[in-house]
């Protein structure tokens, strides 16, 4: 469906896009935790509590805002929204740069929950507008295109604790969000030239009708997408504040390695991604996709640790293969549940 130069140069730039963003919203997750803990009064449940809202804080307000943004989203238009959501994302990685200058613990953690909220709110526009576009792009192909943006998104989010974890030991707090919002403000003009400013034909026809969120939620399978979605994002944003950590408690590495497990699972992400969506759109149900999926989470969560009950030791090679279990899942979830 790709046929001129011009629809496989939106294509690109709409993954492009989605990498930039998944790796922009995973710079922070190998040393955050990490770094926050030093300005912490105590090591206590409370000071734990407070990091996991600020990562968890995103998602609450990516949940929120994307749903007004899509029923905006006829109104404004998919390119505006997605150029601006796209600065607003900079703006705040470039605000988070600076937080770590903060030595008052509430002020810190204050600062830091209330610039990931509108990080979360850049992501969800990001979001909607990119899926609206890449829709109507490939609409008879909705899987290859679903799983097409989770390749390009798990290029980024396995990029992103590596790189986030490399410049902080190599260069400081700072340095990932100064590259991050770099590059995001380099793809928004990038958006700008090559987006068209006609939408007409890429807006998808099911944005344009009367639909409403009470008529949405009338229906049973959405309350099967939700939860089914629900979890697979709960088992990563678990992982992400936790497994740095736990890797440093257990085995005594450092930031970097945190980062190189989160590169693991962007990385088999990236790779099913493609095969997931063609196998969607043409072999397996989406319904049978989303249940082996959660089948997959539920077996990598009982490795991270492992689970007592298991006859497993502790290694870090287990650790890792964890990372396999639940990104394959996790993906197969996400690339099916929109069909």
């Amino acid at each position: 469906q790709l046929h001129t130069i011009r629809s496989k140069a939106m294509f690109l730039c709409l993954g492009l896009n989605f990498t930039l963003l998944h790796l922009s919203s995973s710079l922070l997750m190998p040393f955050f935790t990490t770094a926050a803990l030093r300005k912490s009064p105590g090591a206590g449940v409370g000071s734990s509590s407070a990091i996991g809202f600020v990562f968890s804080i995103s998602t609450i307000a990516e949940l929120v805002s994307g749903a007004l943004f899509a029923k905006d989203l006829p109104n404004v238009g998919s390119k505006l929204m997605l150029v601006l959501c796209t600065l607003t994302l900079s703006a705040a990685l470039l605000l988070f740069a600076f937080v770590d200058k903060i030595q008052q613990w509430s002020t810190f953690i204050g600062m830091c929950m209330a610039i990931r909220a509108v990080q979360g709110v850049g992501i969800a526009g990001n979001k909607v507008s990119t899926f609206s576009l890449m829709m109507g792009l490939l609409p008879r192909s909705i899987g290859v295109a679903s799983g097409a943006l989770r390749c390009f998104g798990g290029v980024g989010y396995a990029l992103g604790p590596l790189m986030g974890g490399l410049l902080y030991d190599y260069a400081g707090f700072e340095w990932p969000f100064y590259i991050g919002a770099g590059l995001l403000v380099i793809n928004a003009a990038t958006l700008v030239v090559v987006l068209p400013y006609d939408e007409s034909k890429l807006s998808s026809s099911a944005l344009a009708r009367d639909v409403t969120y009470l008529s949405i939620l009338r229906l049973p399978w959405i309350w099967i997408i939700l939860v089914a979605v629900l979890f697979a994002n709960s088992a990563r944003s678990y992982i992400e504040p936790t497994f740095p950590v736990y890797l440093r408690q257990s085995f005594g590495l450092s930031p970097l390695y945190g980062g190189l497990a989160l590169f693991a699972w962007g990385l088999v992400y990236s790779a099913v991604g493609p095969l997931f969506g063609y196998a969607a759109d043409n072999w397996i149900s989406p319904r049978l996709m989303v249940l082996i999926g959660l089948g997959t989470l539920a077996f990598g969560c009982q490795l991270v640790g492992p689970a007592t009950f298991l006859p497993l030791s502790k290694s870090l090679v287990l650790s890792y293969s964890s990372m396999v279990f639940l990104s394959v899942g996790a993906c197969l979830v996400t690339t099916a549940s929109p069909l």
